[in-house]
């Protein structure tokens, strides 16, 4: 299947997918003396690019990178002056996607600049362009003229280099990341719910953590029921409620970036040397417990460390972890049914819910 995305009018990208896995197929890179149709694609990247930059700079080179985990095509610009731009779409209009994902640029740029004003010191890329509209899409391009360009992160995701860093590396990055993380949660907000909401967004906020964590957790399971998803719907309701007064413990909404609980994408690292060269994809961000972050999960004691304090020491952190667990095993069977994602990913996460509602059946603070 071939799908075309078009900003005012110009062909963006062309995308091929894989009929049995859906996974993206990047296309092969075009050049500026490449004469094929693919050369449409690096006028509509020229457009944007002209319009960032005023006529300043010229695109080199456009290649198609894939998609993120929310199902937005992103292309590396590699411009006449050897930088690199990053530009990511919204996600093609006949591609469904979750609830918490309708305003995922919107989320992502709101967060890249509140880091850049309040935590200057973690390492992020820039917002050069951020467009987005709302007007009704071309039926036969099935997208919308919503696009973020941003400086591009150099490396590989630290899960990709993990297997060759020594153990003196890792215990130095995860230092880092705590305190990137300690960093990014004193951002805070006056009310909870998806970062995306407080910047205009078509998601609600909420006054108490307790109603937006339980908000985000019945939108999870009703994208579930759309699909006819198998998963124990009763029993996992019945958990949240059972435990859902913990999270009354949480009464300041603090910047979650819920992407870092993904390393394979969103931690970015020299392949070499193991450096950390910086955080993308907030996507997934809220206004929250930083406690849902993956790292707290199972922490290291150097992540510890670099975080500071000692927030496992809360009197119900351990139920609170254990809902915000389920909360991410839940979300990534369901996107397994709405992303095409492989049979060998749906595993590990169906894996990790079974063993995350055991843990549940097990608590008993």
């Amino acid at each position: 299947m071939i799908m075309t995305q078009h900003i005012e009018g110009i062909d963006l990208y062309t995308t091929y997918y894989d009929d049995r896995t859906r996974t993206t197929m990047p296309t092969s890179p075009v050049d500026d003396e490449d004469d094929s149709t693919a050369a449409v694609d690096l006028r509509a990247a020229q457009k944007v690019v002209k319009t960032a930059y005023h006529g300043r700079r010229h695109v080199r080179r456009l290649e198609d990178i894939g998609s993120t985990s929310a199902c937005c095509p992103q292309y590396l610009i590699t411009l006449d002056d050897d930088s690199q731009l990053l530009l990511r779409l919204a996600p093609p209009a006949d591609v469904r996607v979750l609830q918490h994902e309708r305003d995922v640029l919107s989320a992502d740029v709101e967060v890249l600049e509140l880091i850049r004003q309040n935590a200057p010191e973690v390492p992020v890329p820039d917002v050069v362009l951020h467009e987005s509209s709302n007007r009704a899409t071309d039926t036969n391009t099935h997208t919308p003229t919503s696009f973020l360009l941003t400086t591009h992160v150099p490396g590989v995701p630290l899960d990709t280099a993990r297997q060759q860093l020594p153990d003196e590396v890792l215990a130095l990055l995860d230092y880092e990341l705590g305190r990137h993380t300690r960093q990014i949660s004193r951002i805070t907000s006056s009310r909870f719910g998806l970062a995306s909401s407080s910047n205009g967004g078509s998601a609600k906020q909420y006054t108490t953590w307790r109603a937006a964590f339980l908000s985000m957790f019945e939108s999870l399971l009703r994208d579930a029921e759309d699909l006819f998803v198998s998963v124990p719907y009763e029993v996992l309701r019945w958990h949240v409620g059972r435990l859902s007064g913990a999270l009354d413990e949480v009464t300041v909404p603090q910047l979650v970036c819920c992407g870092l609980t993904d390393p394979r994408t969103s931690v970015i690292v020299d392949e070499v040397t193991g450096r950390l060269n910086g955080l993308v994809d907030f996507e997934r961000a809220v206004w929250g417990d930083p406690l849902m972050e993956a790292s707290f999960r199972e922490p290291s004691l150097a992540f510890l460390s670099g975080y500071g304090g000692s927030p496992l020491s809360a009197p119900h952190a351990r139920a609170r972890i254990l809902l915000y667990t389920l909360y991410y095993y839940l979300g990534a069977v369901v996107e397994v049914y709405y992303h095409g994602l492989n049979h060998e990913y749906e595993s590990t996460a169906r894996k990790g819910l079974v063993r995350c509602l055991k843990s549940l059946s097990e608590y008993r603070g």
